[in-house]
């Protein structure tokens, strides 16, 4: 990986305010469709602004409204789940011959990039990393562009540990990585999107991770669906769209204007390759659409760069609207209350509206179940209340697991509007995708009398493949029932089949409106603002103080945004208590914890090991004495370790890394020492060791580094280690009681924290 590219110029995005069931057989689709020709129109060039395209006034897909661009594709197809859309990633690029940019909420080396049949057999590597350093091994003309949030790594021991190793180091420098840390505090980078020479481009829920690839059967006992360690997971449902020509073109460009916000560098086009261009379609991909208008609509949360970007909301609110017959939506989360509201209001304005959804009511965790599933019981109960009620279902994907049923994690997000409107991207039903993280999702609003009747059959084959049955039986049988709620039951029921989401699932246990005020902290709209955060770590010139009321609330969000971080993934079968304290307990009664926890800290730091963790364990294992000594030990001799890191490599080592947040970062370091590094320890906007490399890098004091460290850090080791034997009471017995104590112990330490910020603050003015 290296981070200088050639430069380009762009016009960036964000400054403006079939179904292919892809089977293994060749040519795979549900019918063939006319000949695979090749884009009628020629992309304007992209320093032009959106043009007039003489679309009729009622459209959906109106530029600067709903969509960023409206762009025609020669081609489109809907690929469906893993399987079928890593195999036909794989065979585009194969055929890659200049630029390829992925971007993603994670992108992950081990990620096995195989298709239906579950192994490779075009004598390329599997691996994703072996397999684009292979790409460019073949190719000296080809560049790769890898651009996963950074967050996801730094946060989500999940992931792969060391990212900039697997697919940086480990690959020729033509394979450029970049960590991208442009998303403001408590947001995420949720676009997916991978671009081939301009030519082709890929859209939709799948990121190339682990535990996303499945086949259509969604079989409980599949044997290749397992991750890099062996482990077996359940059953997972995805889409994802591709397209070619100018809308491909206008997907590339997104992905180069966020490659230029992370890096500030510019990517070229893939220029060279000709107007008439060889474009590398999928021989095993059948398009389920030909010369279609494709929407691209886009949420970028606000900014110091620029307002928000709400396409996304809107296209959504402006298609109910406008719905008549049937919505159709597949959807991970389901908790915007707008969007219930919107669906909720259009059916009982118009009488014979029918609307399923097909979403989850098994959660990652109890902190999950709380506050996702809180979110998604509130989002039915509005729909409940409809007039038109009895038109509504929602719906989860099952398959007969023995004598039981196993749920198929939906993960897609789908939006299907009579035969109007195909929709498939990034963006989840919940208040996030509205405005605080980065989506895009890709439209085809239905031109020709072909293109409606497409809609219709892939609207069907979906529900379809839910039920277990074919696709012409359910069609056969909305046909004799006049309606598709009264098909779904009629052919419901089956080993694999849909179920009702319990809609009073999950039951409140700490009252109903508190427990939907953390839901609403825990699916924030937008992020907390960049001046309250700038003045609490003087991340730019101090502004007028808003008092500690503000620093309250933009701690708490942040703390909240941490805790769903942690419990929305399998991070905590990682990083678990449960696993490591028989651990901790060993070390305790071996008498070398003074040795021996210090260096466990020291080793957790160079994976970025939540250190809170390791706080916690060790108070609860060694006692307030014995945990208060260790822990403090662990703390600065791991801050210190990751301090002589940071020197050593420098400000241009790590800005490969961290891009352009460590620019602001490390200013502010540098120039307050102290004080900035217990600003940077009481406000976690970035992780321990990120902060530790940050500070060598940017020749702070060491002296300075480690009495802010040891300020900012105090709080939470007196606490932890203070009340060692009630946090393991807390975490061994989760009652009611036991909760509220946890919760009173958070606020002490959010007072301590924020009380000490208040006086570096004073100490700082007098200063």
């Amino acid at each position: 990986m290296r981070l200088p590219c050639p430069p380009g110029t762009l016009r960036n995005p964000f400054r403006r305010a079939p179904l292919t069931l892809a089977e293994p057989a060749p040519r795979t689709g549900i019918r063939q469709r006319g000949n695979s020709a090749s884009p009628g129109n020629r992309m304007s060039s992209i320093l032009a602004m959106p043009s007039d395209t003489g679309a009729e006034q009622n459209t959906l897909l109106r530029e600067g409204e709903t969509v960023w661009r409206r762009e025609q594709a020669g081609r489109a197809a809907l690929l469906l789940d893993g399987a079928s859309y890593y195999g036909a990633l794989r065979e585009a690029l194969l055929a890659a011959r200049r630029t390829v940019f992925i971007i993603g909420w994670d992108i992950d080396s081990r990620t096995r990039l195989v298709g239906e049949s579950g192994a490779a057999t075009d004598g390329a590597p599997e691996t994703l990393g072996e397999f684009l350093a292979y790409l460019v091994s073949r190719r000296e003309a080809l560049d790769i562009y890898l651009l996963p949030w950074d967050y996801s790594i730094l946060f989500l021991p999940e992931r792969e540990l060391m990212p900039m190793v697997a697919l940086g180091w480990n690959t020729p420098d033509r394979v450029h990585v970049c960590l991208d840390s442009t998303a403001p505090v408590v947001s995420s980078h949720h676009q997916k999107l991978v671009t081939i020479d301009d030519s082709l481009a890929f859209c939709g829920g799948l990121d190339l991770t682990i535990r996303r690839w499945d086949t259509a059967d969604h079989a409980c006992d599949c044997p290749a669906r397992v991750d890099p360690n062996g482990d077996a997971y359940g059953p997972y449902h995805d889409l994802e769209m591709i397209v070619d020509g100018d809308a491909a073109r206008a997907l590339a460009d997104v992905a180069r204007a966020r490659w230029s916000a992370a890096t500030d560098e510019k990517a070229a086009p893939a220029a060279g390759l000709g107007e008439a261009r060889d474009i590398p379609w999928p021989d095993s991909v059948r398009p389920d659409f030909h010369n279609v208008t494709i929407g691209i609509a886009r949420t970028q949360p606000e900014s110091v760069d620029g307002p928000g970007v709400h396409e996304v909301e809107r296209l959504y609110l402006e298609a109910i609207a406008e719905a008549g017959r049937t919505i159709y939506i597949e959807n991970q989360f389901l908790q915007c209350d707008a969007i219930a509201a919107a669906l909720a209001d259009r059916a009982a304005s118009q009488p014979g509206l029918e609307i399923v959804i097909l979403s989850n009511q098994e959660s990652g965790g109890w902190l999950e179940e709380r506050t996702m599933g809180i979110g998604r019981r509130r989002f039915i109960s509005i729909l409940q209340e409809s007039p038109g009620a009895e038109r509504i279902r929602v719906l989860r994907s099952v398959v007969a697991d023995g004598d039981g049923l196993k749920e198929v994690h939906i993960h897609s997000k789908l939006q299907i509007v009579d035969d109007r409107l195909l929709r498939i991207g990034s963006s989840n039903l919940n208040r996030r995708s509205m405005g605080l993280d980065t989506e895009c999702d890709i439209a085809i609003e239905a031109e020709t009398e072909e293109d409606r009747g497409r809609i219709v059959e892939i609207r069907d084959a979906l529900i379809a493949h839910h039920l277990g049955v074919p696709a012409e039986d359910l069609t056969g049988a909305i046909a004799r029932h006049g309606s598709v709620i009264a098909a779904i039951d009629a052919t419901s029921g089956g080993r694999r089949t849909v179920a009702p989401i319990d809609p009073t699932y999950p039951a409140p246990i700490l009252g109903e409106d508190f427990e939907v005020s953390i839901a609403d902290a825990a699916d924030p709209r937008t992020p907390p603002t960049h001046a309250a955060l700038s003045a609490a770590l003087e991340l730019q010139r101090p502004q007028q103080s808003k008092g500690l009321p503000i620093r309250l609330i933009v701690f708490a969000l942040t703390a909240v945004a941490m805790a769903m971080l942690w419990y929305f993934t399998p991070i905590s079968e990682i990083a678990n208590v449960e696993t490591l304290e028989p651990y901790f307990e060993q070390i305790a009664s071996s008498g070398w914890a003074p040795v021996a926890i210090p260096l466990v800290f020291a080793a957790a730091s160079i994976v970025f090991f939540p250190v809170t963790i390791l706080i916690a364990l060790t108070g609860m294992t060694l006692g307030p004495i014995m945990g208060f000594l260790c822990a403090t030990a662990g703390c600065l001799g791991s801050a210190a370790l990751a301090f002589a890191a940071g020197v050593l490599m420098g400000e241009k080592g790590l800005r490969r890394i961290m891009g352009r947040r460590l620019n602001r970062m490390s200013q502010s370091a540098a120039e307050k020492g102290v004080l900035s590094i217990v600003g940077l320890r009481l406000l976690p906007v970035a992780p321990f060791t990120a902060v530790n490399l940050i500070a060598g890098a940017s020749h702070v004091r060491f002296g300075d580094f480690m009495i802010g460290t040891v300020l900012g850090m105090m709080p939470g080791i007196v606490l932890m280690t203070a009340l060692g034997d009630r946090l393991r009471e807390v975490w061994h017995n989760p009652s009611v009681e036991n909760v509220i104590l946890l919760g009173a112990l958070a606020v002490a330490w959010l007072a301590a924290a924020v009380a000490l910020q208040y006086l570096v603050s004073k100490y700082r003015k007098s200063d």
